[in-house]
């Protein structure tokens, strides 16, 4: 009798070659094949070329470890790099389905360049990858470490930290309020586009401020009550004993 398990292949799979997880990251290059997979059956070819089209929810279905938003960061990053084109060929205007193609030569070019040793963990390190392949004058750095001493961490994969960072934040200020903070982040670099040398430094600035503000809240609503109510304060009610003693 064979044995085994649910969580064995028991299904057909989603795969991805090593060689293109090393140049991307894993996510991006399952995305990227199974693209590649509906553009071998699809029958729509328009300008020259082969596309499929499929909403976020509906890729989701078929990448059910990734919400819709965690879709849509990754395929917009392979938009971004230019491993996948973009078009609307909806024939109703309202329909905001896209429409993808992969751009084979800018891949080609970044497997060429880089030897299949390259492996980029964000956006903007792919695209980094893909212009040096372009021969396009590179972005700067965004870390002052090498990726591959961090960890990818928030909603967005996109908050990178060392796990001796990890464990300082987690002593420091709890699992909880830790998973908070890097949440924060996570979303301020998707939403806002920020870029920090050290994303542990930016985590540690984040909470200063808040701290700050908490503080100039709290500071501006004793003045408030003390000037609103102050003539019920001189009658004593609400005083302290040493406040008492000091009138």
């Amino acid at each position: 009798m064979r044995e085994s398990s649910k969580l064995l292949i028991n299904e057909h799979p989603l795969q991805a070659l090593p060689t293109l997880a090393k140049l991307l990251d894993l996510n991006k290059a399952v995305i990227l094949q199974q693209i590649q997979y509906w553009l071998g059956i699809s029958g729509h070819e328009i300008d020259g070329y082969v596309w499929i089209y499929n909403s976020y929810t509906e890729w989701t279905q078929q990448f059910p470890w990734l919400t819709p938003r965690g879709v849509r960061w990754h395929i917009k990053g392979l938009e971004k790099i230019g491993l996948i084109v973009a078009g609307e060929y909806n024939k109703d205007a309202r329909d905001n389905t896209k429409w993808y193609r992969i751009d084979y030569e800018k891949l080609n070019a970044l497997l060429q360049t880089s030897g299949g040793m390259a492996q980029s963990v964000t956006p903007e390190d792919t695209e980094r990858q893909v212009q040096v392949a372009l021969n396009v004058k590179p972005l700067p750095e965004t870390t002052s470490k090498t990726t591959s001493e961090k960890t990818l961490y928030g909603e967005f994969n996109n908050v990178l930290l060392t796990d001796e960072e990890h464990t300082k934040l987690k002593e420091r200020f709890g699992l909880k309020v830790t998973k908070e903070l890097i949440a924060n982040l996570s979303a301020g670099i998707e939403s806002k586009g920020y870029k920090y040398k050290s994303h542990y430094a930016a985590i540690l600035n984040w909470h200063r401020r808040d701290l700050s503000k908490e503080a100039k809240v709290t500071s501006k609503k004793k003045n408030y009550l003390g000037g609103k109510y102050g003539h019920v304060v001189r009658t004593g009610v609400g005083l302290t004993e040493a406040d008492r003693l000091a009138e």
